[in-house]
C-alpha cells in the first residue's frame, strides 16, 4: 500500500524506478507470505493486533495455513503479473503508467488484505479498496472496456452493499464483527430471520463478486476488453479470493443453521448449472479471451459445487481448484 502512493510521485522523476518498485513491492510481499505461512504451519495461527486493540474491539489479523495460503498465492500471481506487464506499460506514458502500476499495487495490498483479516468489516474495506482499483484498471482498455466497467461497478456496488448488509445483521444478532468472536457468539444468539436474511446477503453478495452463474453476467465483457495484464491478474485472483471469504464465513464463522444448510443446497444446484451452462458458452466463444471468461464460470461452477458438499474431501478438492485455476 505504500508502494502505491509512492509510485505515482517517483514516476515524475524516473519511470525505470517506479516500475522497479511495482516489481519489487509484490515479490517482497511474496517473500513475507512465505515466511508467515511457514510460522503459522510451524506454530499454529499467529495473530496480530492492529494499534495493540484487542480484539473484538480491535481490527485482528491472522495468519493461519488456509488464509496464509491463500497469501501467498496473491502474492506471486501479483509479481508475475508485475513482471509481465513490462511490455505493455512502455507503450503508455509515463504518467498513465504510473497511474496503472499505483491501481495494481492498491489492487494487490486490498485483496491480501482481503485473505489475513480477522474482522467482517475489515474485509469489507478491504473488498472496496480491491474493486476500486479493478475498475480503475478495467477502464483503462478503451471506450468498450469503460462501458464494461460501469456496468461492472453497478453490479458489483449491489455486491458489497449486500454484503456490508449482511454483517448488520450479524451484528445486531451480536455486537461484534471479529470473526472469531463472531463464532462463539452466533450459536447462542439462536437463528430466526435477522440470522437467515444476513446469510441470505452475504452469500448473494460473495456469489456475484465470484461471477457464479447465473450471476455471472459482468464478467464477460470486462474480460475481453480489459488491457491483457489486468485480465490475467483478475481472472485469476479477484474471483478466488472472494471464494476463499465464502468458503471462510461459511465454515469458520457461522454455526451449523437451517439458513447455513439451505444456502449451501442452493448454490449446489447453482453450481452444476453453472459447471454446464460455463462450459458449453466457452465453445460457443470466437474471441480467446471471452471463451476464458465463460471457462471461468464453469470452472467458478466446480467450486462451488465443492464448497456445497461440504464434506472434507469436497472442501479440499475445492480449495486446491481455487490454487490450480
Amino acid at each position: 500500500m505504500v508502494a502505491a502512493l509512492v509510485v505515482p510521485l517517483v514516476g515524475r522523476v524516473s519511470a525505470g524506478l517506479a516500475r522497479g518498485i511495482t516489481v519489487a513491492a509484490p515479490a517482497v510481499a511474496l517473500g513475507s507470505a512465505v515466511m508467515a505461512l511457514r510460522v503459522a504451519l510451524d506454530s499454529g495461527p499467529w495473530h496480530y493486533h492492529l494499534g495493540g486493540w484487542a480484539p473484538p474491539w480491535g481490527i485482528e489479523y491472522v495468519v493461519d495455513p488456509l488464509g496464509g495460503g491463500m497469501a501467498v498465492l496473491v502474492a506471486l500471481l501479483a509479481t508475475l503479473v508485475a513482471i509481465y506487464a513490462g511490455p505493455y506499460l512502455r507503450a503508455l506514458s509515463p504518467r498513465r503508467a504510473a497511474v496503472f502500476n499505483s491501481l495494481f499495487l492498491l489492487l494487490t495490498s486490498g485483496l491480501l488484505g482481503i485473505t489475513l483479516t480477522g474482522d467482517l468489516f475489515n474485509l469489507y474495506v478491504f473488498l472496496e479498496i480491491s474493486s476500486l482499483a479493478a475498475y480503475g484498471l478495467l477502464a483503462s482498455g478503451g471506450e468498450r472496456a469503460v462501458v464494461a466497467t460501469f456496468r461492472y461497478l453497478l453490479i458489483g456496488t449491489i455486491a458489497a452493499s449486500f454484503y456490508l448488509l449482511g454483517i448488520g445483521y450479524l451484528y445486531a444478532l451480536t455486537g461484534t464483527v471479529n470473526m472469531a468472536d463472531l463464532a462463539m457468539r452466533l450459536p447462542a444468539a439462536g437463528g430466526g430471520s435477522a440470522m437467515t436474511v444476513g446469510v441470505v446477503l452475504i452469500v448473494v453478495g460473495l456469489a456475484i463478486k465470484m461471477a457464479v452463474f447465473p450471476l455471472h453476467g459482468w464478467m464477460p465483457d470486462a474480460y475481453t476488453y480489459a488491457p491483457p495484464p489486468v485480465t490475467m491478474f483478475i481472472a485469476a485472483v479477484m474471483s478466488k479470493v472472494s471464494a476463499y471469504v465464502l468458503l471462510r464465513v461459511l465454515f469458520f464463522v457461522l454455526p451449523p443453521s437451517g439458513a447455513v444448510e439451505t444456502a449451501l443446497a442452493v448454490l449446489g444446484w447453482v453450481a452444476a448449472g453453472g459447471v454446464l451452462a460455463g462450459s458449453i458458452l466457452a465453445l460457443a466463444q470466437t474471441d480467446v479471451r471471452r471463451m476464458l471468461a465463460y471457462s471461468s464460470v464453469g470452472q467458478m461452477g466446480y467450486i462451488v459445487l465443492g464448497l456445497s458438499l461440504g464434506n472434507a474431501a469436497a472442501l479440499t478438492g475445492a480449495v486446491l481448484h481455487i490454487t490450480g485455476h
